[in-house]
Order: structure tokens, then sequence, then C-alpha cells
């Protein structure tokens, strides 16, 4: 049964990453040998697998197809799926490109100056995601203090400051640290550990072994970026840009059907500026700096995002603010965890608006190319339910428009937005943060006196605002310098 299963299933999938790996080389073109004519290219996927009898009719291929492509008159590669390998080849023959899986180009970028330069995606080829998986625990709390198989946990590291986000250490855990990718799912099965931590690659696997019906995913990670091609120090500026220029056109004409054969999904131009911005975070995760600010994150707003729910992350953001106890830290955190969510729900896309307007509230101008996308997210929530909590991605739509620079939005503007929570206070007066928000835009636009009305009825009404609304509140009146309300029926001003 157990060579059944490698058959079935490593055969199917494994295989095809391994040619497609080292085809990527090929389609880069590198060298194994120091020959300064030669162009070299390095490949490292950790945790892949190599097979160079299938690999070389589709390397020899396309080292012809991208040399023509770039005028090169010499051009080979070389694969590897450790980095001890990779760096001796590095030392030695001094390659000119690299297409790294992340971990690998994160623990090399520095070392050897490495620049981004594009990107490329592999079916099947894992990475892009981790899972935790367990036939009895329910979430990530269920899987601390018991035994986690898995074959990822080489790299420290990368794990628990990219992969994890500071939700968990391997410490919180047994680890049983196995060699194959199978053999980590096979210890849940066999009751041999608790929970697996596992990839994308491993995770399409399970419809496929037998067995594995009761295993079930209790935790996920954020996407990840593809593989990055780079490019070392020494290369001319003019042999880069060409490279660079065309990159994806290796897989046109004549280099297509290979790449469908072997699972190439995307092959593209990117610089360090277009490439996924979580690269960039998971660069400065592998700091000491990130991990004091990855463990500065609160328990609320882990325990939040290990439910699973953007909104329980944009309620424990807001209950943090209310207590004035939430950090920078805190607010990137919750923007990270709830910008992967791709659900296209009211409620998701609202927590994504929120959450994303708190970051930016902090960040200022650092923070501007942020709110086409509070923007985006606060209009479908509204389109969807315009009535989820009392109009909440109308409030927060009409509040964007009203307080945000008009170069920085794509739609709305001052007066759009003040339309739009007048509109807002006639459809559901009962809700007090309507009010609110009216007489903050009144007061922001220069124009306090309409505001009055509302701002009595929040003054009178203050005990059923958050804090944080209180202490607005609060900040309003001081600015709007209004002429005291008349008292209500029970007293209250």
């Amino acid at each position: 049964m157990r060579e059944e299963v490698r058959v079935r299933t490593v055969i199917r999938s494994f295989v095809r990453l391994a040619a497609a790996l080292p085809l990527l080389a090929a389609l880069l073109a590198g060298t194994a040998h120091a020959d300064p004519a030669t162009v070299g290219i390095l490949v490292v996927k950790e945790h892949g697998v190599s097979s160079p009898s299938l690999v070389q009719p589709h390397l020899d291929r396309f080292v012809a197809i991208a040399a023509k492509e770039n005028g090169w008159t010499d051009a080979k590669g070389q694969y590897y799926n450790n980095r001890t390998a990779a760096e001796a080849f590095i030392e030695n023959q001094h390659p000119h490109y690299g297409i790294f899986s992340l971990p690998a180009f994160l623990a090399m970028r520095a070392k050897y100056h490495l620049e981004v330069i594009g990107q490329v995606a592999v079916a099947l080829a894992g990475g892009r995601q981790y899972y935790l998986i367990s036939k009895t625990a329910a979430d990530l709390a269920g899987c601390k203090g018991k035994t986690v198989a898995s074959d990822h946990t080489d790299d420290k590291q990368f794990i628990e400051r990219v992969v994890a986000g500071g939700r968990f250490a391997l410490a919180d855990f047994t680890v049983v640290q196995t060699q194959r990718p199978l053999q980590t799912i096979k210890k849940v099965m066999t009751d041999e550990a608790v929970c697996a931590l596992i990839d994308d690659a491993q995770l399409a696997e399970l419809p496929h072994l037998e067995g594995a019906d009761g295993l079930r995913t209790v935790w996920k990670s954020s996407e990840l970026p593809p593989m990055a091609v780079a490019v070392f120090p020494a290369v001319p500026a003019a042999e880069r840009a060409r490279f660079q220029e065309n990159l994806a056109r290796l897989c046109d004409n004549d280099g297509q059907s290979a790449c469908t054969e072997v699972g190439i999904v995307s092959l593209k131009s990117a610089g360090a500026a277009g490439w996924p911005s979580l690269f960039i975070g998971a660069c400065l995760c592998l700091t000491s700096a990130c991990a004091v600010r990855r463990t500065a994150v609160r328990p609320e707003l882990t325990a939040a995002a290990d439910r699973h729910d953007a909104v329980a992350v944009s309620d424990a953001l807001e209950a943090l603010i209310d207590a004035q106890q939430d950090t920078l830290a805190d607010r990137q955190y919750a923007y990270d965890v709830v910008r992967v969510d791709q659900e296209d729900t009211a409620p998701v896309l609202f927590a994504r608006a929120a959450v994303t307007g708190r970051l930016v509230q902090l960040k200022g101008l650092l923070g501007a190319h942020l709110v086409p996308e509070i923007e985006r997210c606060a209009r479908r929530s509204r389109d969807l339910d315009p009535d989820f909590r009392d109009g909440a991605a109308t409030r927060l739509l009409g509040t964007l428009y009203v307080l945000a620079p008009a170069a920085v939005l794509e739609h709305g503007n001052s007066e759009a937005g003040l339309e739009l929570l007048e509109g807002l206070v006639q459809r559901h007066p009962e809700a007090i943060e309507n009010h609110l928000r009216l007489a903050e835009a009144y007061t922001a636009l220069g124009d306090p006196a309409p505001a009055a009305p509302n701002l009595c009825l929040c003054l009178a009404r203050k005990a059923e605002l958050h804090a944080d609304d209180q202490r607005l509140l609060q900040h309003i009146v001081n600015d709007a310098r209004l002429p005291p309300c008349a008292p209500t029926a029970d007293g209250v001003p």
C-alpha cells in the first residue's frame, strides 16, 4: 500500500514539479560551469523532487528558446532542492540569475545582494500557503502542546515569523520532524501526531489519500508570494534589462506548450515595487525587530484570527482601540489577516475596509496607497447589504469621502460623502453612530451649525457610544463651539 500511495501521489504531482523547476532554469538559462561566456541560472526549490532524466528534454528545448530570445551564445541551468548545495554553486560558479522559493530567497537575499526582477508561479509547487491539519483538534489552540508533524520545520525563522506571523512558535508544539511530504500526513492518519503542518501542495493530495477522510484544516496562513526571479549584482545592466523584459515572452509561441505541460502558471517581470506587499513584510520578518513586533501583537487579535473570521478580527481591534491598548503592530497584524480573506460578503468586506482604515489612521500619508482599498471594500459591502450593522459600510464610506483628499479616491468627494451620511441618518436614525459621523462631517467641512442637532443627540446618548467614539464626540464638540444644547426630558443636555 505504501508503494501504491507513492506511485499515485508523488508521481502524479511532485514529478511534474521536478520537471517544472529545472525547466525554469532552462527557460532563463543557467550554468553549472564558471565559463564567462555562459549565462548561468540557479533554481532553488526546497522540499522539491528532481529527476534529471525527466527534465533534460525540456531543458534542452528551452535553452535554445531562451538563448535565442536573449541573444546568448551559451546558456545552461542548475537545480537544487537544498540551500547548502545551492550556496556552494553560487560561490563556485557565480550564476547570473536565480529562481528561489520564498524561504530560500529570504535566507539568501541579503547575503548575496539579490534583487527581484520577476516572479514565477508553478502549479503543484507548494509553498504558497501553509495549513495545520488534524483529526481531533478543532483549531490552532487544539494543536498547541500536542505533537505536530512536519517536513517544513527545518527553517524555524521562516515558519515562525513569516508563515505563522506571530500566531505560534514551534516551541508551542512537540515537533515531529519528517522528511517526505506524504510521511507528514500519514503521521496524523496513524495517530503518531495530533496535527501536521503542511503546504498547499500537500493539502491538494488529501482527497487522493486512502484513510485521509477524517483530516480537516484547523488553521491556515496568509497566502505567500510566488517564487522570486532574482538577479545577482555582477550582471551587466544591459543584459539584465533585456532578460527582465523578455521574461513574460518565454512561455509564448514555441515555449507555450512546454510551459503548459509542466504546470507553469505564470512567468512575468516584476521589480521590487511590484512584488506582493507580503514579500516586503516577509523580508522584514527575518530581522530581530520583526520578532519583537510580532510577539507584541495582542492575544485578543491572534485568537480572533485563529477563528478565520474577519469581522471578529475587526471587532477585536476596535475593542483594543476603545481601551487605548492598540499599537501599530496590532493594526498591521489585523490588516495582514483580513486582507487575504476574499469572501465576497458584506460583513467580510466591511471588516476589510474598517481594519484598513484603522491602519491608515495611524500611518497617515505612508498609508495613502491603501485608501482605494478601503473605498472598494466599503462600496462593495454597501452594494451587497446596505443595512449591515445599521449602514456601517455607508457610514465608513461617507466619512472617507469627507475626510480623504479627492486625489486618492476613485469615485467620491466631500459633498458626496456628506450626502451619504445625511441619507444614512434618515434611513437609520436610531443608530447614534450615524449622527456622530454626520456631525463630524459638517464640522470637518467648516460648517458646524447643521451639526448641532446631531451633536446634542449624541451628547444625550453618549453612554451608547463606544469609548473611542466618545472621545471623538468630545473633540467635535470642542471644535464646533456651538451653543449649549437644550436639556432633554430627563435633564441631560
